[in-house]
């Protein structure tokens, strides 16, 4: 197990991505808020007790021969697992001096994050200091209402919200970003975005709204529309740009696509439209005996040859615990009609340690895991490394761009087996005067730990036989509990009510 020795080299993630390129030029800004409301959602909604697991303790990012400065982030955890503190260093290069980020999470009575502080300041210049601030508003069902951001002269000032209004099953109905004058303290819309869904709960119709501030009403923009075959795959995306001179949606791009008998996509068809001519291009994607994405080709149409040729592709290879460890890009030169290499990403793991079975900071969710791993992939063991190459015609020779590493607690997890809260059930949950953990009849002597919120421990006992204990003392609020025996460890939460 590698160790951390300093904290003065830093890092920064770069992705691979796959080749297709985003028609809706709103997208990545708008999806990514509600990517972030969405990962903290789900991690609201994990059960994370740190029973002897490992934690993702830092990352460090080293340039070798590319442009980017070193970085490193440093994670910290309370005993429930929350990460409450984040330090980002970048290192300085000859255009910049290093910076300092501070990341500071807390969570409210339920145990939701509800407020972050960041603080930052640069190393040549420590007195000027940064700062800002989010802050969650949630419903009933623990989703995200409202998100507001502030940032600091002298106090927080509120800069921008957005409001997200849902249907009876959760799934985002709107989304309105409103922003305000720092002077005045004036706001007004900036966007929104409705959402459609089917009986399937299932994405049909994305629109997205700008405020026009002349007519000071809300005006179409443009509109993503999905459809699906008869076992809820997608079919197709339509994507539209309003016309206000014509007052209708004009098509901007198509994709369609196929899948083979196992339900992995098999071919991806993407027409674009643009004022003077249409381009399209086709992803086929191929896979192993074990479905694995073990590539992609593409093809582009050639409007003066009147044909599609190949382009570009990627080959993947996975090892035996299904783990991609190699990806290589090519790129097809045209007038050698040969593939040349341009980049290649090799991928370390240590088998002894489960990714479920390590505790991971809520940012560092498996969609920014995975930005390393181009084909989408969650790991099934710890992810050590991840080193990128370049391809060097001239030499012939391939060339360490950047390295990623990632480091771990010390905390051994092989011969203890967590289980999950969905394992392990208690009742009535809320409870008022007495609670049954569910554990097997098997376990003898189990001992129980109970933590109320705070992480102050309120009970320590050995579990009775009939696995029942009274709640009479506990004041009403959330508790974790922690059940032990035998090298095994079972954990949860209950509410008192």
């Amino acid at each position: 197990m590698k160790t951390l020795f300093s904290i003065i080299i830093l890092l920064s993630f770069l992705s691979i991505n796959l080749y297709a390129q985003d028609f809706n030029p709103l997208s990545n800004q708008r999806e990514s808020a509600i990517k972030r409301v969405k990962a903290i959602e789900a991690y609201n909604a994990q059960n994370r007790v740190l029973s002897n697991q490992q934690v993702l303790d830092s990352m460090l990012f080293i340039p070798l021969n590319g442009p980017n400065n070193a970085w490193i982030q440093k994670f910290f955890y309370d005993e429930f697992g929350r990460d409450t503190l984040h330090i980002y260093y970048l290192s300085p290069d000859s255009n910049s001096s290093g910076r300092y980020s501070f990341v500071r999470n807390m969570f409210n009575s339920k145990n939701l994050l509800y407020s972050q502080i960041n603080t930052s300041y640069y190393s040549k210049n420590p007195s000027k200091i940064w700062k800002d601030k989010n802050t969650f508003t949630y419903n009933s069902k623990n989703l995200i209402i409202e998100d507001r951001h502030y940032v600091w002269d002298s106090k927080f000032n509120l800069k921008s919200n957005r409001v997200y209004s849902r249907n009876i099953n959760g799934d985002l109905t709107s989304v309105i970003r409103y922003t305000y004058n720092l002077d005045n303290n004036t706001g007004r819309p900036q966007y929104k975005d409705e959402y459609i869904f089917n009986n399937q709960k299932l994405e049909t119709s994305h629109t997205y709204l700008d405020w026009n501030i002349v007519q000071w009403a809300w005006q179409n923009h443009w509109k993503s529309v999905t459809s699906y075959n008869s076992i809820s795959e997608v079919d197709s995306t339509i994507e539209l740009s309003w016309n206000g001179n014509n007052t209708q949606w004009d098509t901007m791009g198509v994709v369609r696509y196929t899948y083979d008998i196992h339900g992995n996509r098999e071919k991806s068809t993407h027409i674009y439209y643009t004022p003077n001519k249409h381009i399209s291009f086709i992803l086929n994607y191929c896979y192993n005996t074990n479905n694995q994405l073990t590539g992609y080709l593409t093809n582009a149409y050639d409007s003066l040859a009147q044909q599609f040729t190949d382009t570009y592709k990627v080959n993947s290879k996975w090892n035996n615990q299904g783990d991609i460890i190699n990806q290589l890009n090519y790129h097809k030169n045209q007038n050698t009609n040969q593939w040349d290499s341009l980049e290649r990403m090799d991928y370390y793991y240590n088998s002894n340690f489960l990714t479920n079975n390590i505790v991971y900071p809520y940012s560092f969710n498996y969609i920014k895991l995975s930005s390393h791993l181009s084909l989408n992939h969650k790991p099934n063991y710890m992810l050590l490394n991840v080193n990128r190459y370049f391809f060097d015609s001239t030499s012939n020779n391939w060339q360490n761009w950047d390295n990623v590493s990632y480091y771990y607690s010390s905390k051994n997890v092989n011969s203890i087996n967590i289980v999950s809260n969905k394992q392990v059930r208690c009742y009535p949950n809320p409870t008022q005067d007495k609670i049954y953990f569910d554990i097997p009849p098997s376990i003898l002597n189990p001992q129980i730990y109970i933590y109320d919120i705070t992480g102050k421990l309120v009970l320590e006992a050995v579990l009775p036989t009939n696995h029942q204990l009274s709640t009479k003392h506990l004041e009403s609020g959330v508790y974790i509990f922690k059940i032990t025996s035998n090298n095994h460890i079972y954990s949860g939460k209950f509410i008192v009510e």
